[in-house]
């Protein structure tokens, strides 16, 4: 068949009579068998020699240059040109097109977007990981007040004071024992005073170093945690 403009024209109009396949919003869009008649009826009343598949690579090539030119256009609206200078296509199918497909393509951001913009908006106006830090920070600050304040004993400078003040706040405890240790592949172990285990081993440097205690994670401070996930609600 010869796509002549009168043909790709009426090509266009059978098209547009068949809201089903262009339409989303059409109630009959994901029926394949309504979609299938429809194309069916199309390929009847043009008189297409080919096949079903040969119209749909024909209405691709034509949806393809008319979302070009739509492009083109919102390109020139959101440039803030004046009216006057709007881009408006020549092509010969543009107008019969947007007569029936514009509200489609209206320039407007994706759901997916738009949860994507709020997101990234909101972490750069609150981002959690700095509050969090912002929160440790005040508490410490806090604490080397309070320490700051209080009457020294004979046996403790700041630093003492200081030191002891945050071993309790911090969520981990330092320890090292003789010839022993944390080493690679011991992230997890137990900590245990008491026959109670109190931390597990989150950070070391070396294995066994005598310089350097190593680093545990205190259980009681996600006890909350803990019990939240390791016991199962009650019915």
């Amino acid at each position: 068949m010869d796509w002549t403009n009168d043909a790709v024209l009426r090509f266009l109009e059978l098209y547009q009579m068949h809201p089903c396949i262009w339409d989303p919003q059409n109630v009959s869009h994901r029926n394949k068998t309504k979609v299938n008649d429809a194309w069916c009826v199309i390929k009847k009343e043009l008189g297409f020699p080919g096949t079903i598949k040969e119209l749909k690579k024909k209405r691709e090539s034509l949806m393809s240059a008319y979302r070009g030119y739509k492009t083109k256009i919102n390109k020139y609206e959101t440039s803030g040109v004046g009216s006057s200078d709007v881009y408006k296509p020549t092509w010969f199918a543009f107008e019969l097109m947007d007569s029936f497909l514009a509200s489609l393509y209206t320039c407007q951001p994706s759901l997916n977007s738009q949860e994507t913009m709020t997101t990234t908006r909101r972490r750069q106006q609150n981002p959690p990981e700095l509050v969090q830090v912002k929160n440790q920070m005040d508490k410490a600050f806090k604490i080397l007040e309070t320490a700051s304040k209080r009457q020294l004993e004979d046996d403790d400078d700041e630093c003492n004071i200081f030191g002891k003040l945050m071993a309790k706040k911090l969520p981990v405890i330092c320890a090292n024992a003789v010839n022993s240790g944390v080493c690679t592949g011991d992230m997890g172990a137990p900590l245990v005073s008491g026959g109670v285990l109190i931390g597990v081993a989150s950070n070391h440097k070396g294995c066994g170093s005598q310089n350097y205690p190593d680093v545990f994670t205190r259980i009681d401070a996600y006890v909350d945690w803990i019990m939240q996930v390791a016991v199962p609600p009650s019915s």
